[in-house]
Order: structure tokens, then sequence, then C-alpha cells
């Protein structure tokens, strides 16, 4: 599979989960614990890193937020 850009999205707290990033690419959607202790960019850069290890991805992230959203891509 070719590398793809990857989505990343802040899901606050709610009744019955706490706060966590949501990362997407290739179609599926990971969710990761939002750590307090760290800013909000290294909270969504590294969910970014864990989804490209998990798809074996290698490359440098670069990311870019719009509506939100942080977009994550690589480059060369």
């Amino acid at each position: 599979m070719s590398k793809q850009a990857i989505k990343t999205t802040y899901h606050g707290q709610s009744n019955t989960r706490p706060s966590r990033i949501v990362a997407s690419a290739a179609g599926r959607s990971f969710s990761f614990a939002y750590d307090d202790a760290l800013t909000t960019d290294a909270n969504h850069n590294n969910a970014a890193e864990a989804v490209a290890a998990k798809f074996k991805w290698p490359g440098v992230l670069v990311a870019g937020v719009f509506n939100g959203h942080y977009f994550h891509v690589f480059i060369s």
C-alpha cells in the first residue's frame, strides 16, 4: 500500500470516553488517548506517526491545520 495523507482530529471527553485523537488513513481510523502533558501539536503528531508506523510508511511527516483538522503528509 502506498503512503497516504493522515488526518487527525481532536475529540473531547464524553460521558463514556476520555479525550482522544482520532487518526484516519487508508480507509481506517485509530483512536489515541490525549496526553495532557503534551502540546496539542505533539498529540496530533504522535498519533500520525503511530499510524505511519502501523502501516510501515517510512519518511518525514509535516502537518498543517485546516478547518480544525490536522493533515499530515510525507515529504521527500
